[in-house]
């Protein structure tokens, strides 16, 4: 199996990669507070911290928790407004631009809209 790279991404794919990324690092920082994120995350390689993170061998517990936290922290990420990304983002290590913030804030608040006129 091939690994993609950013370019061959969808922009769903890739703005679920970069909250992704900024999902696992906030439960890092609970789970697993050894692991330091800023050494390991790249600017423009979104999606790859959480496989980083797991090729490092961490406990099954620690795992679980921490992908479970994660999961549900990325889920959370796609209701917030580009400002707030921004600044979770910086919490947690990651410079995340401006139009990026706004491109999936966007992204994600349509998503959420034509599901409404779906259910309607």
């Amino acid at each position: 199996m091939t690994e993609k790279t950013d370019l061959q991404l969808t922009r769903h794919q890739l703005y679920a990669s970069v909250l992704a990324d900024i999902a696992i690092a906030a439960s890092l920082k609970v789970h697993d507070s050894s692991y330091v994120v800023s050494e390991r995350w790249r600017d423009g390689s979104y999606g790859k911290l959480r496989d980083h993170w797991l090729n490092s061998n961490p406990s099954a517990s620690v795992r679980e928790a921490a992908l479970g936290l994660a999961s549900a922290g990325a889920t959370a990420l796609t209701r917030l407004s580009a400002d707030r990304l921004c600044a979770i983002a910086g919490t947690y290590g990651f410079d995340l631009p401006d139009d990026l913030a706004t491109a999936i804030a966007e992204h994600f608040a349509e998503r959420r809209a034509q599901v409404l006129t779906y259910r309607r």
